[in-house]
């Protein structure tokens, strides 16, 4: 073998090397960033569960739909129609006094029912991801959560 022909298949094993070393790159960079993403859904999935199960806690501790809806509104829910509050948070999960630029929204659906004995507050409660497209938000739903309360009358 001479020296053309040996510098020839150097030369042709390193392109090699290399054409493998840059398929690889490409893969673990998609693989980064796909676990990045599932760590974003997870984080939301987390905070958005924590979030919904505290405003459904507070139908627990309250003493009927008037007091629920006053505990709501301490917390900073915007009553956005007749029956329906709305928590608005900006991307980092922190609260927003209104709805421009929000990130997540959490809706609550308060249904009440009279009853002879009492009154049962049915309350639908949904974490959402806002996405910006066009000019137009859509709301992906994250988490959500019914819950139903009996409040017997008291005899006073």
């Amino acid at each position: 073998m001479d020296v053309a022909s040996r510098s020839r298949a150097f030369l042709v094993e390193f392109i090699i090397v290399i054409l493998f070393f840059s398929i690889a790159t490409g893969i673990i960079v998609r693989v980064f960033a796909g676990a990045n993403s599932i760590r974003q859904k997870a984080n939301d999935l987390t905070i958005a569960a924590a979030k919904v199960q505290s405003i459904a806690e507070y139908a627990k501790a309250s003493e009927g739909k008037k007091d629920y809806i006053e505990q709501l509104e301490k917390q900073g829910a915007i009553e956005e129609q007749e029956e329906t509050y709305v928590y608005y948070y900006d991307k980092e999960w922190a609260l927003q006094k209104g709805s421009q630029n929000y990130n997540y929204k959490i809706e609550v659906q308060c249904e009440s029912q009279s009853l002879k004995a009492g009154e049962v507050l049915k309350v639908q409660i949904s974490a959402n991801k806002a996405k910006l497209q066009m000019g137009n938000t859509s709301l992906s739903e994250i988490y959500a959560l019914q819950s139903i309360k009996y409040y017997p009358k008291t005899n006073n």
